[in-house]
C-alpha cells in the first residue's frame, strides 16, 4: 500500500491506496494542512469514500433476493485497497472492482472510480459508478471528508449555503433516522456552530440544496466551500466533544430509518442501476487558508 502526492496551483494533496482516500492537502505559501491528521484518540480517518451504503444499516444487515447480508458502518470502500488507474502531476484517479471479499456482502459486480483533480483553490472530485451485473444494482456512495479548524472553538465558525435553506435537522437513535426533526430550525444562508452542535450525533439534513455549502471562521480567511452535482442528502459531523475539526459530507444515501424493513430496494434514499449503466457525482471542493498572522 502506498501513497501519492499531487500538485498544482499552489497545493499539494496526497492520497493513500486505501480507500482511495485524500489523507493531505497543504497550502504550500503557509504550510496549512486543510484534512484532519487522523488522530486515533480522536476519530482515526481523514476523507473517507463511503460505498456501497452510507451510514448505518438497522442490525448491520440487509436483505437481497431472501438472502441476508452484513455491512459494517458505511460500506467497505473505506478500508479496501483501491488501484491507481491514472496519476499525473495535478491528477490521480483510483479505481476498485468486485473481487471475491465484496461478493460476500455485496453480491453484485461493479466498477468504482474514483478521480481527484487540482482545479485553483482546491480539488475537483469525481465518483464513479458502472453495474456490471446483468440485474439492477442497489447502491449509496458519500463523501465524507474531515477538514482541521485553524481554531479549535466551534463558536468561531458557521455553516453557510449560497441559498437561503431550511437547517431542519433530522434526528439520530444509535446512528438512525428516528422520523424526528428539530423544530427550532430556521431558514438563512447560515448556521453558527456551537460547542454543544455535535452532541447529539451528526446533523443530518434530509432537504439538502445540492448547490454549494461550506464552512467559514469568523475571525480569519480561513474558509471550506463545496459545490456539488448529484448528492441528495447532506451530513455534517464532529466527534463530539472535539472542537478541532468538522466535516462536511455530501451523500447519494443515508442511513437507515429504526423501522426499516430491511429490504435494500425499500432503504430510504438507496440509488439503483441499470445493468451496464454509469451514474457519476462530483463535487469541487474549494480550500481557502487562514491568513499567515492567525496561524
Amino acid at each position: 500500500m502506498m501513497n501519492h502526492t499531487i500538485q498544482a496551483f499552489g497545493k499539494s494533496y496526497t492520497f493513500s491506496e486505501k480507500g482511495a482516500e485524500l489523507i493531505s492537502a497543504i497550502e504550500l505559501s503557509n504550510e496549512y494542512e486543510f484534512i484532519w491528521q487522523a488522530d486515533p484518540s480522536i476519530w482515526p480517518r481523514h476523507a473517507p469514500i463511503l460505498f456501497p451504503i452510507v451510514g448505518k444499516l438497522k442490525n448491520n444487515q440487509y436483505q437481497f433476493m431472501g438472502n441476508t447480508y452484513e455491512l459494517p458502518q458505511h460500506g467497505f470502500a473505506r478500508d479496501t485497497i483501491f488501484e491507481i488507474q491514472e496519476l499525473y502531476s495535478d491528477l490521480i484517479t483510483f479505481k476498485l472492482e468486485n473481487n471475491e471479499h465484496t461478493k460476500l456482502v455485496y453480491p453484485f459486480q461493479f466498477v468504482l472510480l474514483v478521480s481527484y483533480q487540482a482545479i485553483e483553490n482546491g480539488l475537483s472530485m469525481t465518483l464513479t459508478i458502472q453495474n456490471k451485473s446483468e440485474e439492477l444494482m442497489p447502491f449509496s456512495i458519500g463523501l465524507h471528508p474531515g477538514f482541521q479548524l485553524p481554531e479549535a472553538n466551534l463558536k468561531a465558525f458557521e455553516l453557510f449555503s449560497d441559498t437561503a435553506f431550511n437547517w431542519e435537522r433530522s434526528e439520530l437513535k444509535e446512528g438512525l433516522l428516528n422520523g424526528q426533526k428539530e423544530t427550532n430550525s430556521s431558514t438563512s444562508q447560515s448556521l453558527q456552530l456551537h460547542s454543544e452542535s455535535f452532541k447529539r450525533d451528526a446533523l443530518v439534513f434530509e432537504n439538502y440544496p445540492n448547490k454549494i455549502i461550506g464552512i467559514k471562521h469568523l475571525h480569519s480567511s480561513f474558509k471550506i466551500q463545496m459545490q456539488t452535482l448529484g448528492f441528495t442528502y447532506l451530513g455534517i459531523w464532529n466527534k463530539y466533544p472535539s472542537q478541532s475539526f468538522v466535516c462536511l459530507e455530501p451523500w447519494a444515501g443515508i442511513t437507515d430509518q429504526v423501522d426499516t424493513s430491511g429490504d435494500i430496494f425499500s432503504k430510504k434514499g438507496i440509488h439503483v442501476i441499470e445493468s451496464n449503466e454509469i451514474q457519476s457525482f462530483q463535487t469541487n471542493i474549494l480550500m481557502f487558508a487562514p491568513n499567515q498572522s492567525f496561524i
